[in-house]
């Protein structure tokens, strides 16, 4: 594996992380408490019904 691609591939999981907890504290400051939160596949499947719903009516 290429160096670069390692520090890409560090650099994307730490985005991703950083996207989560950035979701988290978004809900949080909403007024949900941390047992409300959504778990990670739950908030995908909103994400992508939602965005794929955005597409088809926008586009």
């Amino acid at each position: 594996m290429s160096f670069v691609v390692k520090y890409v591939q560090e650099a994307c999981g730490t985005a991703y992380l950083a996207i989560l907890k950035a979701i988290d504290e978004y809900l949080l400051n909403k007024g949900l408490n941390k047992k409300e939160l959504p778990d990670l596949l739950t908030l995908i499947g909103r994400c992508c019904k939602n965005i794929w719903g955005f597409i088809t009516v926008n586009c």
